[in-house]
C-alpha cells in the first residue's frame, strides 16, 4: 500500500501517526498492521499530531474569501450556504476528535467510515462553493497542466482554489469509495440487510471469472 503513495513524500507528522497507530488484535509489523493503519488514517482524512482547531481545514478557504470579499458584493443566500458548511465541517472535526480518542484506549468505533463519507462530500462542496464565490473568475487564469504531486495532500487547495476544487473529485474514490463506505455503515453500523453475495464463502481462487 505504500508503494501507492510512492510518487508522494509524506510529511514527518504523517509518518510518526502512521508509525505509531495501534491495531487492536493485529500484531505490529504484519502486512495486515500496515495496511489497516494506512487505510485508516486515509479514511481519517490523512492528518497527524493534535486536534484541528475550530474553522480549519478546507472549510477556512471559504471563511478567508468571504473575509475578503467587499461588502457591497456579500449577500444572504452566499452567507446561508458558507454557514450551513461550516457547521458540517464542526460536525466532523469534532467526530473526527472522538474517533481519534477512541483509537487510543483501543476501542475503535464506526468513526472514520462516517468520517470519510462525510470528508469527501464536504470537501467537494466547499471546493464547489469557492470556485462559485469567484464567479467567473474561477473559470479562467488556471493551468490544467498535469503534474506529478511532490506532496500529499487531501484537498490540493494550497495550488489553489481551482486546483483543490479537481483534486478533491478523488476523494470519493480513494481509501474506499462512498459506496463502499455507505455498505459498511448500512450493515455493520445500522444492521441493514447486505446485498447478495453468492460467493461470499468460496475462496477467491475459485470465484468463478469470466
Amino acid at each position: 500500500l505504500l508503494a501507492v503513495l510512492g510518487c508522494a513524500r509524506l510529511p514527518a507528522r504523517t509518518r510518526d501517526a502512521l508509525e505509531g497507530a495501534a491495531i487492536v488484535g493485529v500484531p505490529a509489523g504484519s502486512a495486515a498492521f500496515l495496511g489497516r493503519s494506512l487505510l485508516a488514517w486515509l479514511r481519517g482524512g490523512g492528518s497527524g499530531g493534535g486536534p484541528p482547531k475550530a474553522g480549519s481545514g478546507v472549510v477556512a478557504i471559504l471563511l478567508n474569501m468571504w473575509r475578503q470579499t467587499p461588502e457591497e458584493l456579500r449577500n444572504s443566500v452566499t452567507l446561508d450556504r458558507m454557514m450551513q458548511l461550516y457547521v458540517r465541517s464542526e460536525a466532523q472535526r469534532l467526530t473526527n476528535i472522538r474517533a481519534g480518542q477512541n483509537r487510543r484506549k483501543g476501542n475503535p468505533g464506526p468513526e472514520m467510515s462516517i468520517a470519510k463519507l462525510a470528508f469527501a462530500e464536504l470537501n467537494q462542496e466547499v471546493l464547489t462553493a469557492a470556485v462559485d464565490m469567484m464567479g467567473m473568475g474561477g473559470q479562467v487564469g488556471f493551468d490544467y497542466t498535469f503534474r506529478r504531486p511532490e506532496n500529499l495532500s487531501a484537498d490540493g487547495s494550497e495550488n489553489g482554489v481551482q486546483h483543490g476544487f479537481l483534486r478533491v473529485r478523488a476523494n470519493s474514490i480513494e481509501g474506499g469509495t462512498s459506496e463502499i463506505m455507505r455498505n459498511i455503515l448500512g450493515e455493520q453500523v445500522l444492521g441493514l440487510p447486505g446485498e447478495p453475495r453468492v460467493d461470499k464463502d468460496v475462496p477467491w481462487i475459485e470465484v468463478p471469472r469470466s
